[in-house]
């Protein structure tokens, strides 16, 4: 059996074979949907060094909640053909187009020629002239993409204006962490909304301190990914995890500029992880600059691969690297691996999947166009491992869990506080004392004010159920919430009044 730290994986379904039909469904999320004996176990042709994408692709395309949420066409919902920062829906419908052949065809390999002349198109810098990229680059390129192409924003808000700036950074002072993390998360909400944003994204706190006066600066930022870095002397994935959260001291040419002392100061620099997504996206960072070596890079720089390998086990407990509470939990399981051997610049890329569920899955190893069962007592992670993915467990860890509840999938938007990873409790979250403040015009933004803001306001209100695991009925009066004209501060009022009567 394939192995997790020396730890037999569940054995069920070892030898690769279908789902019996009383199985269950292979993916949870696509109705009726019925899958042929060789779904999600088909391979993709090399069009010349083009592993890279072929692997990332097989990951993100095993992402249950991924390959659900477009097998069941919900996407086509939130198609933004408008978005100039997007692919005019065109890179979400080839994508969708991929996941029925993954996942539907008889039989394979796939020839994704078509895709890769759409890619290509839309990001030149990563196929030219059929050189070997990195996979994490593609997988960064394809997930912004796919998030523009799906952003429920129709017209942004301009960013906001200084003095908006200052009367948030002066409501956080007053107010702590919490409440500066979730007003900076209502801030991204009002620009950033999408399928992705609720499956991916996180939040990290960056905080500067002055070793001179104390002073602190920090800010909340949302993050797709983690890049963590990888030394020689780890063993483990959370090693990694923990090196990146150190803190560094600030000093020399890197001195920090204090607002107080209104000079260059040492200062303590520390990144703290504040909320996990759903799915949690962990770059092992293996490639390191050699300053005594000179390479063939266009900056004249050589680098070198550290093959460390790093143990991770069935279900790796996040909690400790955590510096706020996590509303479901902080378990997550492995599910997709991107790999790479050989050295900096060539080198070869495959993934290591997991086709199904937690409770059902099989494992199986993705190297172009060939796909086997994972070799009995082969690690998922080892020391190939570049790119790992992590489903979040329900909450207590129970990796038998069904997607749909284990994975917690919530709608985000600015409409629907109650779904944010903010919100702990009704009567400690810091998002509650954010509603109370929002009347404030220098708060809200106005958002709901614009024609825009109304638009998106209504929309959120009336499609918040298709992907949210709490239905909007729980905290939203059809009647009265899907009002284009209640405003923001207005609606998440009628939200407090209605739970406090409930």
């Amino acid at each position: 059996m394939p192995t997790f730290g020396g730890r037999s994986t569940a054995s069920k379904g070892d030898q690769g074979t279908a789902l019996a039909a009383n199985d269950g469904p292979l993916l949870a999320g696509c109705g009726d949907l019925r899958f042929p004996p060789n779904a999600g176990r088909i391979g993709l042709r090399n069009l010349g060094n083009t592993c890279f994408m072929n692997a990332g692709l097989q990951c993100l395309s095993h992402i249950e909640p991924l390959a659900a949420y477009f097998l069941s066409n919900q996407y086509e919902e939130d198609v933004n053909t408008a978005n100039p920062l997007g692919c005019r829906g065109e890179l979400a419908a080839a994508f969708a187009e991929l996941q029925r052949t993954l996942w539907q065809a008889e039989r394979g390999p796939h020839d994704p020629r078509s895709l890769h002349r759409k890619l290509s198109r839309f990001a030149p810098h990563l196929f030219e002239s059929y050189e070997q990229q990195d996979v994490q680059e593609f997988l960064s390129f394809c997930l912004d993409g796919l998030h523009e192409d799906l952003n429920r924003v129709t017209e942004k808000l301009p960013p906001p204006a200084e003095a908006q700036e200052k009367s948030d950074e002066r409501l956080a002072e007053e107010r702590g962490d919490e409440f500066a993390a979730a007003l900076a998360w209502m801030r991204h909400l009002q620009r950033d909304k999408s399928f992705l944003v609720d499956l991916l994204q996180g939040q990290l706190q960056s905080s500067l301190t002055c070793m001179r006066c104390g002073h602190r600066s920090r800010r909340f930022d949302p993050f797709l990914y983690l890049s963590v870095p990888v030394t020689k002397r780890m063993s483990k994935v959370t090693d990694a995890i923990e090196k990146y959260l150190e803190e560094e001291l600030l000093s020399g040419d890197e001195r920090w500029f204090c607002e107080k002392c209104k000079q260059k100061v040492e200062a303590r620099k520390k990144i703290d992880i504040w909320k996990l997504p759903p799915v949690l996206v962990l770059h092992l960072k293996r490639f390191e600059c050699d300053p005594k070596r000179r390479g063939r890079s266009s900056s004249g720089m050589h680098f070198r691969k550290i093959d460390a390998t790093l143990k991770a086990p069935e279900v790796l407990d996040l909690a400790n690297y955590c510096s706020s509470a996590q509303r479901h939990g902080a378990s997550y399981d492995v599910v997709c691996v991107a790999n790479h051997s050989g050295a900096y610049g060539s080198g070869h890329y495959t993934a290591t999947c997991r086709v199904g569920s937690a409770h059902h899955g099989t494992w199986h190893h993705f190297n172009d166009d060939h796909v086997s069962a994972l070799k009995s007592g082969k690690d998922v992670v080892g020391r190939e491992a570049y790119v790992i993915f992590l489903v979040r467990c329900a909450l207590g860890g129970n990796a038998a869990e069904p997607p749909s509840r284990s994975c917690m999938v919530r709608r985000q938007t600015v409409t629907m506080p109650e779904l944010w990873p903010h919100w702990v409790s009704t009567r400690t979250s810091a998002v509650e004392a954010l509603m109370q403040q929002l009347d404030d015009p220098n708060i809200s933004g106005g958002a709901a004010g614009t024609s825009a803001g109304s638009a998106d306001l209504d929309r959120d209100l009336v499609g918040a159920g298709s992907n949210a695991s709490i239905s909007p009925v729980e905290t939203i009066n059809p009647a009265s919430g899907r009002s284009s004209t209640r405003s923001v501060s207005g609606c998440l009022q009628f939200m407090m009044r209605s739970r406090g009567s409930q």
